[in-house]
């Protein structure tokens, strides 16, 4: 799926990781949702996304999704662009197959001209966890979803 989104704004908060699984995901989640509640800036849950980008395999900044441009005691940041949607499942593990899988798929769809995107090999690609790995356990599947950015427009 191909989404638009223009300066869509998120709180920023950050999270150790271990070969790219967030650790102390919950304890983020929870400063951002408080920030959040407290300037009323809350999303209804159908609404919200949390997504993680994963700077490097030791650590991940979170955007945690916002209804307004502004909350205070937080850093804001807005996402603006073209982005394909993925979805994956299996283990947090796989992530690395999950951004190769991505990478090709964005590159077979430019060949095509199904999509266009200025650089397949530098663009930045956010993942959003439907589930925690309790969860994921509980019901026997982890859904991931890959956003990979394909332009600024």
């Amino acid at each position: 799926k191909i989404l638009q989104w223009t300066s869509k704004p998120f709180i920023k908060e950050g999270t150790w990781c271990c070969y790219y699984v967030p650790l102390s995901y919950g304890k983020a989640l929870t400063r951002a949702t408080k920030k959040l509640e407290d300037a009323g800036a809350a999303l209804p849950e159908k609404d919200a996304i949390v997504l993680s980008d994963c700077d490097s395999a030791w650590y991940s900044t979170m955007l945690v999704s916002s209804g307004k441009e502004e909350v205070p005691g937080a850093e804001m940041v807005t996402l603006s662009g073209t982005f394909l949607a993925k979805v994956f499942e299996g283990e947090y593990k796989e992530m690395c197959e999950w951004f190769k899988a991505t990478k090709s798929l964005v590159a077979r769809l430019k060949e095509e001209n199904n999509v266009k995107c200025e650089d397949v090999e530098k663009m930045k690609m956010l993942f959003y966890y439907t589930t925690c790995p309790k969860c994921a356990k509980k019901y026997g599947k982890n859904y991931v979803v890959v956003f990979a950015k394909l332009s600024d427009k």
